[in-house]
């Protein structure tokens, strides 16, 4: 949306209408492949988005409960449409919005997100060579955009901060998975800010060495992140992460086999476990496994995600209040062993 802003509006007058009527098309074009693929996605299902079967409450509120207008009602919202589960997740979405979602950020839990999440997230979930030659990038760019009046240089920094526009009023906090497209935008700067110090090697050659000390900064970064890139943190805060950030961002239940593979080890024959992801965990070869139930006060090995150590059982349970204190009786049998980025392990005695 911001390229073709600009592409409109530096245009010559005598040419602005026609370039609108070949964003008119495109944009219509767009819309029908684009709805194609959504299509496709849902196997090309057809049906109602609501459940026929049931009462509509707003419509009865409306126009009552028997009569022509009430039942034209009923006909026009139970017609069948394409794709009926896209917009069921589209309305349940505006319902999380409405009712909030827990999220994690520095120690606090909240319900209805917080401005700073992602804008903290970025900063702490970047390689920090990234996040400066980024920033410099963004300089070279702005300032290009400003004094040269040349539109393809304002389209990074316009659609970082249309990111960051859309993002931050959020009241779903719960990844960085969100804020993804920024880092394309971001990358474009990087490249951006290299070619302005390439182009001027010879007369600042400070600036070109600077910025490869910062390249090798960041393949460095990359290299150390195996295998943990979902849990990488960069090395301001790779120490104690999970007093940043949790969720997606430090534990998605990607470390199940590495506990069987310790707990192997240790020749442990029986473990409790407070789990947070999707996995069978009759299938990762752990031992004779006692699922920890919230507060309950046991004895032996007591393995516990991240994620339920610091938000709780239920989450996911709205109207929800921070129960994140249902595991925290684990903290008087310290120290304990960190089993790859997201799981605790505990031996009470």
């Amino acid at each position: 949306m911001v390229s073709v802003v600009l592409w409109v509006a530096h245009g010559r007058p005598d040419r602005i209408r026609s370039r609108l009527r070949i964003v008119a098309e495109s944009a219509c074009f767009a819309a029908l492949i684009g709805s194609l693929i959504v299509w496709a996605g849902y196997r090309f299902s057809f049906a109602p988005v609501v459940d026929t079967h049931s009462t509509h409450a707003p419509i009865d509120q409306l126009f009552g409960v028997r009569g022509w207008a009430h039942d034209l009602a009923y006909g026009l919202v139970e017609l069948p449409v394409p794709a009926p589960e896209f917009f069921r997740g589209l309305r349940d979405l505006a319902d999380q919005t409405r009712q909030g979602y827990p999220a994690y950020l520095m120690g606090e839990t909240f319900n209805h997100g917080h401005w700073s999440f992602f804008p903290i997230g970025v900063l702490v979930k970047t390689p920090i060579a990234f996040l400066l030659l980024s920033a410099f990038g963004l300089a070279v760019l702005g300032a290009r955009c400003w004094r040269e009046s040349r539109p393809a240089s304002c389209v990074p920094v316009l659609g970082v901060a249309a990111i960051a526009a859309v993002v931050i009023p959020s009241t779903i906090n719960i990844g960085m998975r969100h804020v993804l497209p920024i880092f394309p935008l971001l990358a474009i700067a990087v490249g951006a800010g290299i070619a302005f110090l390439w182009h001027r090697r010879r007369s600042a050659p400070t600036g070109m060495a600077v910025a490869l000390i910062l390249i090798s900064w960041l393949a460095l970064s990359s290299v150390r992140a195996h295998p943990d890139y979902l849990a990488y943190f960069n090395e301001c805060c790779d120490r104690n992460p999970e007093s940043w950030l949790v969720d997606s961002d430090l534990d998605w239940g990607q470390d199940l086999d590495r506990l069987a593979s310790v707990l192997k080890a240790k020749r442990v024959e029986h473990v409790q476990l407070a789990y947070f992801g999707t996995a069978d965990i009759a299938r990762h070869g752990l031992p004779r496994t006692t699922v920890l139930r919230p507060d309950d006060r046991v004895h032996g090995w007591v393995a516990v995600s991240e994620f339920r150590f610091v938000m709780g059982e239920e989450p996911s349970r709205l109207p929800w209040h921070p129960p994140n204190t249902e595991y925290r009786w684990l903290e008087a049998y310290g120290p304990y062993e960190r089993v790859g980025k997201s799981i605790r392990l505990y031996q009470v005695p």
